[in-house]
């Protein structure tokens, strides 16, 4: 697609040369205010039917132009008629061109520009095979008469569970459920909240106060359709909850609240991005400078947990453990880790763990059969690597690799820790290699048929191509920066994408009509 609007685009602008500003300006304008559009369109109307909006401007871009074009007026009228034919076919068929996550068709399917969610009847089916033990384990603790599953982009999953306490056993047998009843605690901050079924844990274990942060309004919308019609299934509306839709880091930064639990399970932003690009998936709910405002907010005996799966556990225990370091706090003997087969809980305090804090992880994780270990200076060291650190300025927190480390291992005991997900997913090696292929594929299908053409004077060319190539370069170099930064600024990685490039386009398409009145 791109490769063909590349041709139009350079064929309009051969034959219209002498507005190439001109040009350049509605180009630039016109993608910068779409960006906008794309993005209220995504909220507003879910992929779908943004694809339709989409399909739209571009055939209606086109019957405007051939309607004030009087060699092409004639062709206005029958490009009306396919589109209108077009939209009409698409609307009504769409869902039959769906991609469906699993071999089953979802109760209901929603999107917004940031994510699609399916949602399904509990089935175990649905579990991820990596996830199962602890999924597992909650579903059959926590029986309640309505259970979904809601599926995020078709990787991420989080359950919902209506709320009947007359009918729900305690969920302390679920390893995920267990930093809830470590001790009492007034007040607890889930962070990641999903479809509530940490909350509905908490509730349970008995904290009188819960705040409740998610980012996604689709999932808390879905919640509340789901119990329309008995709305005390619904854990938000439960009086010792307090739901915030918003950014976790927007939210717990502007809070004046300290708390004696925050936790977060399996909080991540796939954001569409598929299997292959976690090297790439930032992530500012883990990185060093999360950590101390966490460790900002806890009370003095506060506790900071964290459930995922081990190979990410990894890597939140070491930015934990440095960001201890750096706050002036010896790790020893604060820091716990809770192992099952897949799913590992960590942990962290600012203060020393209590003897009764040690002795019900030990219970608890000896009838559960997993294992419990309590760091020490000399098992810290083997927990952290020496490798890129997870910081706002570097949120991938799986590209552990730098220039000097992309070509050998530095760590082989955290080699060991993480082996098993290099096999699921590329590496940054894999990405180098891409950029290599991309490069010979360049050298081989432009610069070689330049080269070698005869009606074109490459040696004359060169220094404008690599004029061009360097702006391209410094463009998009500049671009990627301000995207991952305006990150931290609002709520959403995709709002950020658009005001940046909404602001680039915008003034880089008024700077190209400008200079239209630059003397040749």
């Amino acid at each position: 697609v791109y490769f063909i609007w590349g041709l139009i685009i350079c064929v309009v602008f051969t034959l219209y040369a002498n507005n190439i500003s001109k040009l350049y300006f509605s180009s630039l304008i016109g993608s910068g205010i779409g960006s906008f559009i794309a993005v209220y369109s995504l909220d507003k109307f879910g992929n779908q039917l943004s694809l339709l909006v989409l399909f739209l401007f571009s055939i209606f871009s086109i019957i405007f132009y051939c309607f004030f074009d009087r060699k092409n007026r004639k062709l206005a009228v029958p490009l009306l008629v396919i589109g209108l034919i077009g939209s009409f076919f698409y609307y009504n068929f769409a869902e039959y061109f769906s991609i469906l996550c699993i071999n089953k068709k979802p109760l209901f399917t929603e999107s917004n520009s940031f994510s699609q969610i399916d949602t399904y009847e509990w089935y175990d089916y649905l579990i991820h095979v990596d996830e199962e033990e602890a999924l597992l384990s909650r579903a059959t603790s926590i029986k309640g008469s309505a259970m979904y599953q809601l599926v995020i982009d078709c990787i991420g999953a989080t359950t919902f569970v209506g709320f009947e306490p007359a009918n729900i056993k305690s969920g302390s047998r679920a390893i995920l459920n267990m930093p809830f009843e470590v001790t009492e605690y007034p007040n607890a901050l889930v962070i990641g909240s999903g479809a509530g079924i940490d909350v509905v844990a908490a509730v349970l274990a008995g904290v009188d106060k819960v705040t409740a942060v998610e980012i996604n309004p689709i999932i808390l919308n879905r919640v509340n359709k789901l119990t329309k019609n008995n709305p005390s299934l619904n854990i938000y509306n439960h009086k010792s909850v307090d739901l915030v839709l918003e950014e976790a880091r927007n939210f717990i930064s502007k809070s004046s609240n300290n708390y004696d639990l925050i936790y977060l399970t399996s909080a991540k932003r796939y954001g569409g991005a598929g299997l292959s690009a976690y090297d790439f998936l930032e992530n500012y709910l883990y990185t060093q400078e999360a950590f101390n405002e966490y460790f900002k907010h806890l009370t003095e005996n506060g506790i900071l947990a964290i459930g995922d799966l081990k190979w990410f556990i990894q890597r939140y225990t070491e930015n934990g453990l440095l960001a201890l370091k750096s706050n002036g706090i010896e790790p020893e003997n604060k820091v716990a880790l809770v192992k099952s087969s897949n799913i590992f809980l960590a942990f962290f305090k600012k203060s020393d763990f209590t003897e009764q804090e040690k002795n019900f992880l030990l219970r608890q994780s000896k009838s559960m059969g997993f294992d419990v270990e309590f760091l020490d200076t000399k098992s810290i060291d083997t927990y952290i690597a020496k490798a890129v650190k997870i910081t706002d300025n570097h949120p991938f927190y799986w590209n552990r690799h730098n220039l000097k480390s992309l070509l050998g291992i530095t760590n082989q005991m955290y080699e060991q820790y993480i082996g098993l997900k290099n096999e699921a997913f590329p590496s940054l090696y894999s990405y180098f290699l891409m950029l290599i292929i991309t490069l010979l594929c360049l050298l081989v299908f432009f610069i070689f048929p330049f080269y070698f053409s005869r009606s074109f004077n490459f040696s004359n060319s060169v220094p404008f191509l690599l004029y061009f190539s360097f702006i391209g370069l410094g463009f998009i170099i500049f671009e990627l920066m301000l995207i991952n930064k305006f990150t931290l600024f609002v709520m959403r990685p995709v709002y950020a994408i658009s005001i940046v490039l909404s602001s680039l386009l915008f003034f880089a398409g008024i700077g190209s009509y400008l200079t239209n009145n630059i003397s040749k």
